[in-house]
């Protein structure tokens, strides 16, 4: 198989919205201290329960990646999904391509190092957590495996 870099037109044919509506959002957002995230716990759970950091695409934290979110509390995970767009969603190729590139990735690596922060604790448990963006990868190097416990502001839901 060969590989070869993507123009940004072929990119954007690859990453096309199909128009559909996601479900309702079920969590809550939350504040991360210099950046926002969509939290969505498990139904009914009682903590300890594992943790995932959500990293959206590139239109930004839209409904379609809460659902994704929700899906995986359904599966029995907390995900924190961040917002490194700063609550900018895009709805054209063009605002999605000009959105990525404003990322500031030190900006970007500080709230995933809070993202993780908020979903850790010394209670025992294990987290796991999907794959890492380029700016992920080096917010919290050799943690895939980490104790969690909802942080204290989740008893308020």
């Amino acid at each position: 198989m060969t590989t070869r870099r993507l123009s940004e037109a072929d990119f954007k044919a690859l990453h096309a919205l199909t128009g559909a509506a996601a479900p309702a959002p079920r969590g809550v957002m939350v504040d991360l201290g210099g950046g926002q995230a969509y939290l969505s716990l498990p139904p009914g759970a009682t903590a300890p329960v594992p943790g995932v950091v959500v990293i959206h695409e590139w239109w930004g934290l839209n409904d379609h990646i809460k659902h994704w979110a929700d899906r995986l509390a359904d599966d029995g995970y907390a995900a924190l999904a961040v917002d490194l767009y700063g609550g900018r969603v895009a709805t054209t190729p063009d605002e999605a391509m000009a959105a990525m590139k404003t990322v500031d990735t030190d900006k970007a690596s500080e709230l995933l190092k809070k993202a993780v922060a908020f979903l850790e604790a010394p209670i025992p448990g294990f987290r796991r957590r999907s794959g890492r963006s380029s700016a992920g990868a080096s917010a919290a190097p050799g943690r895939s495996r980490q104790a969690c416990w909802p942080a204290p502001t989740w008893r308020r839901w």
